[in-house]
């Protein structure tokens, strides 16, 4: 009827579902594992039929990713007025809102207050990634530092009452799921993977130099950890064994330790797009994920595996992933993994 119901009649969505999808911000999938694994399942609802709403945090319509996100016919949810009243747009909107897809615990800390106040409120999965308690108590193992300690049993509560606030829950390794499981029984956790891969063996061309690649977002403190130690402990040990080598730094936002680690034979590329890191696969005689802590499944690691690459990463890296030891070599003392970097 004529000016009823113009949130589905405008955009002649009737007869779709419709999702909408909550995280810090828009997906920066060129710049970490997580981004590119929601950009990868907005990709795979628009193209299932979902009429798909998103919604990030910071309400800041960063591009170009905004305009792709439009382009590919998601209804992005943006803007002062928005955010400012956030919930008067949750009351008028969520009775056409199938679901909700909630990532991160900070995240959803932020947003299930205004979601759980609504009359109307569709069932919620919280989207985890990683579980932050898991990582921050295997940083405390590493290191012994007892601040660490604390935080991981102030994740462990807040990721729990999250999980316990919400309709399901799932997260992208079965190593955190049995966790989650064995601490929580009544609450409903799923795995799903983190990107569904496709075979995209690249035609390399290799320079007689070795060639190292590690690649990792350096906002995280996993990826810090890995790529001195890398340096300190494991490069040392290669070059001794095999003479020359240069490895390859790759990702964003690399923090002054990292930044600090080139020399002659180690680039720090920071960010670098698609295509050129297409180019260091393509040249790289072996992928390095020299991973001491942290939690989930691996954006860089399956990223190898798809392109073919030789890999040799720790048990922390290879976590998650079926039969990891068939199409990867791990090792987790530096002797063990330069020793495996040599026999690729």
């Amino acid at each position: 009827p004529n000016a009823e119901h113009v949130n589905i009649a405008r955009d002649r969505s009737r007869h779709q579902k419709r999702v909408l999808i909550i995280d810090h911000y828009i997906p920066h999938y060129d710049k970490d594992a997580g981004s590119r694994s929601t950009w990868m399942y907005v990709e795979m609802m628009v193209k299932a039929g979902y009429r798909v709403q998103f919604m990030g945090a910071n309400f800041f319509p960063h591009e170009p990713y905004t305009s792709k996100l439009q382009q590919m016919g998601v209804e992005v949810l943006v803007g002062e007025q928005l955010a400012r009243h956030l919930d008067h747009w949750l009351s008028e909107n969520l009775t056409y809102v199938d679901h909700i897809f909630l990532h991160r615990p900070h995240i959803a800390e932020q947003f299930l207050p205004h979601l759980k106040k609504q009359t109307q409120c569709p069932p919620i999965t919280f989207v985890g990634h990683d579980l932050h308690f898991l990582r921050t108590q295997r940083e405390y193992d590493l290191t012994g530092e007892k601040e660490l300690l604390k935080q991981a049993e102030d994740w462990r509560k807040r990721e729990l009452k999250v999980i316990n606030a919400v309709d399901q829950a799932v997260y992208f390794s079965d190593v955190e799921v049995a966790e989650l499981v064995s601490i929580a029984p009544s609450a409903d956790v799923r795995a799903i993977p983190l990107y569904i891969l496709e075979d995209k063996t690249l035609e390399r061309h290799l320079r007689e130099t070795p060639q190292l690649l590690f690649v990792a977002g350096f906002n995280h403190p996993p990826n810090i950890d890995a790529a001195c130690w890398f340096v300190s402990e494991i490069l040392p040990l290669l070059e001794e064994e095999i003479g020359a080598v240069h490895l390859h730094i790759a990702g964003s936002n690399p923090t002054k330790a990292v930044q600090d680690l080139a020399a002659d034979n180690i680039s720090v590329h920071g960010y670098v797009s698609d295509e050129a890191l297409l180019d260091l696969y393509k040249s790289s005689h072996c992928a390095a994920v020299p991973l001491r802590f942290g939690a989930g499944v691996k954006g860089k690691v399956l990223e190898a595996i798809q392109y073919g690459v030789p890999l040799v990463t720790t048990s922390v890296g290879a976590e998650g992933i079926p039969n990891a030891s068939d199409v990867m070599a791990i090792a987790d003392d530096p002797g063990a993994f330069a020793r495996a970097i040599c026999g690729v």
